[in-house]
């Protein structure tokens, strides 16, 4: 089962385990060290203190700046053993890592070994690094031209594996075309955005965003220029599956890119009919539909 990838999304390009932890460190000293030594000028000269300081006793300046020393040293401390607990991608990183990713970093140097040959369950090496968690084979591979659109045996790409282990901070270098679904599935909206960049939405996307009622996968499709009024099979537009379901925000945004509400399926309905039909305790909902004239 995929975990959603909303609940680890960066909403800024990722970290690594290292930079937090350098700028935890870094920020303690100098924040925890600026303003201990603010506090303690300001106690030992009362009436030249800054920012409206002067108005505090001297012992609370000195409260402040103790308080300020122990929170910049805590904080210090905590950014040091992070540092020193990170995962270290020296040559002692491949320790772990699968006989089929450390040839696979091999081949990534040798343009006449394959970069994709698959093993007996389908995985490529750059999906074996995935599962590994080896952040230098899959940057390394990535880099190479290793393929990011091949499946495995169960149909699931490296990016799907990115997810389905929890390594979010992969999927930069794994994505692929055939990806979108998985990303607006998932709920990966940050790299939903990028992918809408490089790639065309294939069809049934918007379809899709629609009848789950994800209003914020919606606007970023809306933002890629799809067309909003898609037919699927049935002639349904993605304002008449927004009907159906009862998502009047999906419904809002729809019509606000100027949806055609008029519109009627294969059996000569439109948004409104469904919006009855199916919601009828929703004002809310039929009150962003016009009966059909």
């Amino acid at each position: 089962m995929v975990t959603t990838c909303n609940n680890i999304r960066p909403s800024i390009p990722p970290f690594t385990r290292q930079g937090k932890a350098c700028a935890l460190l870094v920020s303690s000293v100098v924040i925890g060290g600026g303003l201990f030594v603010l506090f303690t000028s300001a106690a030992a000269a009362p009436h030249r203190a800054p920012l409206g300081l002067s108005r505090l006793s001297p012992t609370s300046l000195k409260a402040l700046a103790v308080t300020s020393f122990v929170g910049g040293a805590i904080g210090s401390t905590v950014g040091y053993f992070g540092l020193e607990n990170a995962p270290k991608f020296s040559s002692d990183s491949f320790a772990n890592v699968s006989q089929k990713a450390k040839e696979a970093l091999v081949a990534a140097t040798d343009a006449r070994k394959p970069l994709n040959k698959k093993n007996e369950e389908g995985r490529t090496p750059l999906m074996d690094a995935v599962i590994q968690c080896s952040p230098i084979i899959v940057r390394r591979l990535s880099e190479q031209g290793a393929s990011r659109d091949l499946v495995d045996n169960e149909g699931h790409t490296a990016a799907w594996h990115a997810i389905s282990s929890n390594q979010s901070d992969l999927l930069i270098y794994v994505i692929g075309k055939k990806d979108g679904p998985l990303l607006l599935q998932q709920k990966c909206y940050y790299y939903l955005k990028s992918w809408l960049k490089k790639y065309s939405p294939p069809q049934g996307l918007v379809l899709e965003a629609a009848k789950s009622g994800d209003a914020e996968a919606l606007q970023l499709l809306i933002d890629a220029r799809v067309n909003v009024d898609e037919v699927d099979e049935e002639g349904r537009t993605p304002l008449i599956h927004a009907a159906i379901k009862g998502h009047a925000s999906c419904g809002k945004l729809l019509l606000a890119n100027k949806a055609n509400q008029d519109h009627e399926d294969s059996q000569g309905n439109t948004a409104y009919f469904y919006a009855k039909h199916y919601c009828p305790f929703r004002p809310d909902l039929h009150s962003l539909f016009k009966p059909k004239s």
